[in-house]
C-alpha cells in the first residue's frame, strides 16, 4: 500500500465519520412542500416536470471563420 492510497483512505474515512456523527439529515435537493407541488401542478402538466433528457434538433452548422490567411510571396 502506499503513502498515497493511505492518505485518501484516511481522508475518506474521516469525511464519512464526521457525516454519520452529524446526526442530522443531509439533503442535496430541498424538499417540495405540498403547498408548492399544488401550485406546480396547477400551472404545469405532469409530463413538464420529467427530468430525462429529450432528444433535439441540431442547430445548422455553419462553418466558424476564425482567422484568415494573408497571402504572402515567399523572397
Amino acid at each position: 500500500m502506499t503513502i498515497r492510497t493511505l492518505v485518501l483512505a484516511v481522508v475518506a474515512s474521516a469525511t464519512l465519520t464526521g457525516t454519520a456523527m452529524a446526526g442530522d439529515r443531509i439533503d442535496v435537493t430541498p424538499t417540495l412542500y405540498r403547498e408548492q407541488a399544488r401550485a406546480t401542478a396547477a400551472v404545469r402538466p405532469a409530463s413538464e416536470l420529467t427530468t430525462t433528457p429529450s432528444l433535439v434538433a441540431h442547430a445548422p452548422a455553419a462553418p466558424r471563420v476564425v482567422a484568415e490567411a494573408a497571402v504572402t510571396s515567399a523572397r
